[in-house]
């Protein structure tokens, strides 16, 4: 028997969608899936009720922040949870939404970011900390990016230090 089937079997038998997957973190089954980019078993357990807002209990991730781990399948996974009406400005403990992951990095999520822009996610949203998805970009490419899509230049971040000064140290 296949996981998909046997997934589909156990909430035909009515287990809980929402049940904790891991006990060290607090994934449910609809984090690790998202997590591992299992679209089907996604599907299933998204149409059986599985919680899109429940975060785990070490970072506060919601799954639509742990569908980037899986890289060939993030951009999918992605739409398929807005799709079903997912936060799109969900933040974690630290206040990250996905938009300021997917910014993080050498900008091969750019395709990512787009998405979330086109769907109306905040591009001025701030972490704890005050971070803007600006601040987390770390290549040239996505400041830019970021930049040509309306984020502001004038925001301070923390110790005074500003998107323009970040954008500077992104030019070399």
């Amino acid at each position: 028997m296949h996981q998909l089937e046997i997934v589909q079997l156990l909430l035909e038998r009515g287990a809980d969608p929402n049940i904790v997957a891991n006990s060290d973190d607090g994934n449910t089954l609809l984090h690790d899936e998202c997590g591992r980019g299992g679209l089907e078993v996604i599907r299933m357990l998204l149409d059986a009720g599985a919680d899109t807002e429940a975060k785990d209990t070490t970072t506060g991730a919601a799954a639509l922040h742990s569908a980037l781990s899986d890289k060939e399948t993030a951009f999918a996974t992605i739409e398929l949870l807005l799709g079903r009406g997912m936060d799109i400005d969900i933040q974690d403990s630290e206040g990250h939404t996905i938009l300021h992951l997917a910014c993080h990095g050498d900008g091969r999520r750019m395709d990512i970011a787009q998405l979330l822009l086109d769907r109306g996610a905040n591009i001025e949203a701030k972490t704890v900390s005050g971070a803007t998805p600006l601040h987390m970009s770390s290549s040239g490419d996505m400041a830019r990016f970021l930049l040509n899509r309306g984020a502001h230049l004038e925001a301070p971040f923390i110790n005074g230090c500003t998107q323009l000064s970040l954008y500077s140290l992104l030019q070399g």
